[in-house]
């Protein structure tokens, strides 16, 4: 995915769109209480995170769409340079979708 033809919200749609299945060098965490649902659990939270499009100036300030709030949810992006030790904006995404507890 060539992140240099396409905005910061444009990348993280494209991304958002192909879960699990993100591609290098990007990164999908899923955190200990999400990895431990079901399969089809999973499954159906993959598809809302998917087709996730309500996104408003209330929980999208920044046109970014790198956070989701869903049931008890948060999936949110997170852009890191090579090493994924420091902020790049351009960099590597790394998805993480965990329980609202959980962050």
């Amino acid at each position: 995915m060539e992140l240099e033809s396409c905005n910061i919200k444009e990348t993280n749609d494209r991304l958002r769109r192909l879960l699990p299945d993100i591609p290098l060098p990007h990164k999908l965490i899923l955190t200990e209480g999400v990895a431990g649902m079901g399969v089809a659990e999973l499954n159906r939270v993959l598809a809302l995170v998917r087709s996730y499009d309500d996104f408003t100036e209330e929980n999208d300030p920044y046109l970014e769409h790198d956070c989701i709030f869903i049931e008890d949810l948060i999936c949110k992006i997170d852009y890191l340079d090579d090493k994924y030790e420091g902020l790049k904006i351009d960099g590597n995404r790394v998805f993480t979708i965990m329980y609202r507890n959980e962050y």
